[in-house]
């Protein structure tokens, strides 16, 4: 079963996490979360992934990404 996200709530995720991490970290960041940051979260979060996780999870958050910049 597929789960669709739309664009908007896509965006509105990348605000939360944006404000939730400047909050939590004193980050001064963009409009919305870089891949590059995402991916330096999620290795710190968790880095016991193993790579076929990793992987997928990288693939979601490009196209995440790609589609809140496509804009």
């Amino acid at each position: 079963m597929e789960i669709k996200i739309s664009k908007k709530d896509k965006i509105d995720i990348s605000k939360k996490l944006k404000s939730f991490l400047a909050e939590q970290y004193s980050l001064e960041l963009g409009e919305y979360i870089s891949y590059e940051l995402l991916e330096f979260i999620i290795k710190e979060l968790n880095p016991h992934f193993n790579q076929v996780t990793r992987d997928r999870l990288e693939m979601l958050l490009k196209n995440i990404e790609k589609d809140i910049y496509s804009q």
